[in-house]
């Protein structure tokens, strides 16, 4: 089970990602409700974890606009088992 919060009534909760030196790196994490997609970090933690490019996917903004954003390949490690991810 994940437990988290709400705060200024947003639900919160922290995430632990495999960084490629094999360490667990604990992020906090903001979750979004209209969002069916990956988990979306900024590209310099992407770069900071290591994380291998998985290809690109189209995605439709809150405007409309459709535009690729890149994929990467991560781990997220929940205390029952460890998932692959795609984060974008």
């Amino acid at each position: 089970m994940i437990i988290g919060l709400v705060q200024d009534l947003a639900a919160r909760i922290k995430v632990e990602l495999l960084g490629e030196d094999g360490r667990i790196h604990s992020l906090p994490a903001l979750i979004d409700t209209g969002f069916n997609g990956c988990l979306t970090l900024p590209q310099e933690l992407i770069e900071s974890l290591r994380l291998k490019p998985a290809g690109q996917r189209l995605s439709m903004l809150a405007d409309g606009a459709i535009v690729p954003v890149e994929l990467f390949l991560g781990i997220v490690s929940f205390p029952e088992k460890q998932r692959e991810i795609l984060v974008a």
